[in-house]
């Protein structure tokens, strides 16, 4: 029963969100789907509903995030590519699907949600920021406590990056710094065995 609740619900903001999409462009982009089917077309990302919105000339088509690997497209209002990943929320009391923007890439990502009372903005303070690490998804400001002993334990010069730096990695940003740093070092440590 609760399921169907769900799915009720979801039915019913997909009929609202197809509406408010034939309002707006949207941008041309591409969805993964989960059976690793490529769909292209006009892409409207509504991560706060979970859902994304895709119009092409098979016509328009609200796809749950549960049937969603990535999604990929230009944003030409801000200037930049974006890229959103589907991932099971284990946390919640059911485990289900949410889309995550990708921040930053590489062997620990940095992904975001939309606080739920932010409205429409792009401000970094309009947005809870998480890390996909060893297989879980953890809050940034847990990032201290819970994954930096072990990356400094792993990486000396990590540690020393740090001390130079003069970095903090209890502050989302400084702790952000540190992950693309530590990504950055994973590469070239890659590139370099190549």
């Amino acid at each position: 029963m609760r399921f169907l609740l769900i799915y009720a619900i979801s039915f019913l903001l997909g009929v609202s969100l197809v509406a408010q999409h034939r309002s707006e462009a949207g941008n041309t982009g591409s969805v993964v789907l989960y059976e690793q089917d490529v769909v292209l077309g006009r892409i409207s990302v509504f991560p706060e509903h979970d859902l994304v919105v895709l119009k092409n000339n098979t016509g328009t088509t609200v796809l749950p995030a549960h049937k969603i690997e990535s999604v990929f497209y230009y944003d030409s209002t801000a200037n930049l590519n974006r890229r959103y990943i589907s991932w099971v929320d284990q946390e919640s009391p059911y485990a289900h699907h949410k889309l995550f923007e990708v921040v930053t890439m590489g062997k620990i990502p940095v992904v975001r949600r939309p606080m739920p009372w932010s409205g429409i903005s792009d401000k970094a303070e309009s947005f809870n920021y998480f890390l996909l690490y060893q297989g879980a998804i953890i809050e940034l400001q847990k990032f201290k406590r819970q994954v930096y002993p072990e990356l400094i334990n792993e990486s000396k010069e990590l540690e020393a990056f740090v001390k130079q730096e003069r970095l903090d990695p209890a502050q989302p940003g400084n702790a952000i710094r540190i992950i693309k740093h530590y990504n950055l070092q994973d590469l070239y440590e890659a590139l370099a065995m190549n």
